[in-house]
């Protein structure tokens, strides 16, 4: 056995080792450890691989998947997803998972037919604040929409308030930490976009 096999074996057993943890590494530290265990992984060309065998693909996905919501404490095969689940995942993991809808929009859509009990428990929030959410009378904060992401599963950046808040908080920042760039940004803008007054 060459020097070259040995060291992939090596390699390749740490992952077996992993495998065989009852405790499972979520996808993201497992993406790591490969990532710095097989460095030249960064310079694949996944488009031009995927598109050589399909079912490259569809074996990802399944097994990303699969690591993401695996429960330590099963015994046997993972569950497969469905089709739904699927796709849900994927629009979350490629950065498609978010609504252009307003905040208690969008919150009445994740909510579905649950009851104001059930959403009181499963965000934390108190019952009137989610009584005022389903009927768009709230104007949430960050913090809240985070809380309330983390409760369905959802990246904050899922809800456009959140999105818009962290967009603006960062150029606000960005502008009060380098204050001589306001200028040329603000005419660049006036230029595309006219006075916010109207009077161009």
């Amino acid at each position: 056995m060459d020097q070259e096999t040995l060291m992939s074996d090596e390699r390749l057993d740490q992952f077996r080792k992993l495998n065989k943890n009852k405790e499972k590494l979520p996808w993201k530290e497992r993406a790591k450890i490969i990532k710095k265990t097989f460095p030249s992984i960064e310079q694949l060309d996944w488009n031009q691989l995927m598109s050589k065998d399909i079912n490259i693909m569809g074996n990802i996905l399944r097994d990303v998947w699969k690591a993401d919501v695996a429960d330590p404490n099963q015994v046997g095969p993972r569950t497969t997803p469905s089709a739904k689940e699927g796709l849900a995942w994927y629009k979350k993991i490629s950065g498609q998972d978010f609504s252009l809808l307003d905040f208690c929009s969008s919150f009445r859509e994740l909510a579905g037919d649950r009851s104001i009990r059930h959403l009181t428990t499963k965000t934390g929030l108190k019952r009137d604040y989610i009584h005022r959410i389903l009927h768009g009378r709230v104007d949430p904060t960050m913090e809240t929409i985070e809380k309330v992401a983390k409760s369905f599963g959802k990246d904050p950046s899922f809800f456009r308030e959140y999105r818009e808040m962290y967009i603006l908080s960062t150029l606000q920042s960005q502008l009060a930490k380098y204050p001589d760039s306001s200028m040329g940004i603000y005419l660049k803008m006036r230029t595309k976009y006219g006075s916010k007054s109207g009077s161009d």
